[in-house]
């Protein structure tokens, strides 16, 4: 069985996920969204010592559900991975306020290309 997104199959997603160790957001096409500012916020939290294609076959399921996308970051601090649902989010003020609701460590600025941390 051929584990899919819309568009590109898991093991494409995986490769691609790992290529970009410091993070990346994918729609379910398996394309880097074309905002260019805002902020990522995830709303899961689905934290690891490594990713799986299991765990990334249930998030593109989560965030077909949610008409998301598929956040992806290693936590510095931590070295732990996070494979999340995400969002995108206008406003800075939003994207704190999603954050904290969904206990995230840190949003993604899009427009400055860096993590603001939340907590």
């Amino acid at each position: 069985m051929v584990l899919r997104g819309e568009n590109m199959s898991i093991k494409q997603i995986e490769r691609t996920l790992k290529a970009n160790s410091g993070g990346i957001t994918l729609d379910l096409n398996g394309k880097i969204p074309r905002f260019k500012q805002g902020y990522y916020c995830s709303i899961t939290n689905n934290v690891t010592p490594y990713i799986t294609l299991r765990q990334i076959n249930t998030v593109i399921k989560q965030a077909k559900k949610k008409r998301a996308y598929i956040g992806y970051w290693k936590d510095s601090s931590s070295g732990l991975e996070y494979l999340d649902v995400t969002v995108h989010s206008r406003t800075l003020e939003r994207a704190v306020e999603i954050a904290r609701t969904y206990n995230q460590l840190a949003i993604w600025d899009i427009a400055n290309n860096k993590e603001i941390r939340v907590v």
